[in-house]
């Protein structure tokens, strides 16, 4: 599944997933997937039979708004057996000069907070590929 597979970064995951024939199922607000509005078990519904999910999502540009976002999205995928979660970020959001900017202090609290999952998870540099799996 790609979470947020409509918007600008999720949809150039679908096509590289689908480019190399993997069947990628594409969840937004569009398709009624709500990482803000959503229940745990709506969620949890839609990414049923998904061996793995790749969060492109975009929640909004408040800090609350993405912490609340990461940890819905976490307990839907563990709810759904979801076995690997990969999140789409900020290629240096974890550098300390980034942390006076609030926008990077939430998205840098984001990535955290999907790390302790019980599938495996990994966050990536959306721009240089840079990754840490976890």
């Amino acid at each position: 599944a790609v979470i947020g597979g409509t918007g600008r970064m999720g949809r150039q995951v679908v096509s590289a997933l689908e480019a190399q024939g993997v069947r990628a199922v594409s969840l937004s607000r569009r398709t009624g997937f709500d990482l803000a509005e959503g229940t745990g078990a709506q969620l949890a519904g839609k990414l049923e039979g998904c061996a793995a999910a790749v969060d492109c999502s975009e929640v909004g540009r408040g800090a609350e708004n993405l912490r609340r976002a990461a940890v819905r999205l976490r307990q839907a995928a563990q709810a759904a057996g979801v076995q690997r979660l990969v999140v789409v970020s900020i290629v240096g959001v974890d550098r300390p000069g980034l942390a006076r900017i609030a926008y990077y202090r939430a998205s840098s609290s984001r990535n955290e907070r999907s790390q302790p999952v019980r599938c495996p998870s990994a966050w990536c540099g959306a721009a240089s590929g840079t990754s840490s799996p976890t």
